[in-house]
Order: structure tokens, then C-alpha cells, then sequence
């Protein structure tokens, strides 16, 4: 049986942390953010079919932010990866690892859906 205090993919202090900082709702806050990440990770697609590299540093940069602060650390490492490839001008490689951001974002939005239903945060 899994353990519902720990996640292997999001560290639960950080919601806890934002939780209380915003004194919201953590189900609302992790609403928000699967909303933001998914246009994110849309307007990284946007960003280098219309070779924008500005607009999709950005992107990457406030995909990785949002992430912290939610607690999906190693995510956050994933998008760190594309602002360096961007950075570096690996223009090429960009469509693969969004892709492969994209397949990883699968499991955090699960594991974060899973963490909604859980009474692990209270207000």
C-alpha cells in the first residue's frame, strides 16, 4: 500500500508551504497549476514553431517556477533543461525534449490529481 504522506514525484512540503502562504484551498492551487502548465507547455510548442526564442525561454522559465512551487522538483529540472537547450541555441533538439516534458507532465498531473483527493492538507 502506498504511502499517502509522500510522493516520489512531488514534494508535499512545498504544498504545504504554498498552501499556507496564499491561505487557499491546496486542491484549488493545484487546479491552477495544471491549467497554467498545460498552456505552458502549449506555448512551448507555439514558441518554436514560430522560432521565438524569447517567447519560449519565457515559457520554459515559468513552467520551471510554477513547478517548484508546487513541489515537482525533478520536473522542474526537465524544464531547466529546455531554457539551457534554448540557451545554447540547440534549436533542434527543442521539439524532442518538449515531447519528453510533455510524456513526464503526465505523471505529475496524475500524482498531483491523486494528492487533491488525499486529507493531507488542511486549512
Amino acid at each position: 500500500m502506498r504511502n499517502t504522506e509522500c510522493s516520489p514525484l512531488i514534494q508535499i512540503s512545498f504544498l504545504k508551504d504554498l498552501q499556507q502562504t496564499f491561505q487557499k484551498e491546496v486542491r484549488e492551487l493545484i487546479d491552477v497549476y495544471l491549467i497554467d502548465a498545460k498552456r505552458k507547455v502549449s506555448a512551448l510548442y507555439k514558441a518554436v514553431e514560430e522560432q521565438n526564442l524569447a517567447h519560449f525561454k519565457n515559457a520554459a522559465r515559468e513552467l520551471r517556477q510554477r513547478s517548484i512551487d508546487v513541489g515537482a522538483i525533478s520536473f522542474s529540472f526537465d524544464c531547466l533543461r529546455l531554457e539551457m537547450a534554448a540557451q545554447e541555441m540547440r534549436l533542434e533538439s527543442l521539439p524532442y525534449l518538449i515531447g519528453i516534458l510533455e510524456k513526464r507532465f503526465v505523471s505529475i498531473n496524475e500524482e498531483l490529481e491523486r494528492l487533491k483527493v488525499l486529507p493531507l492538507f488542511k486549512k
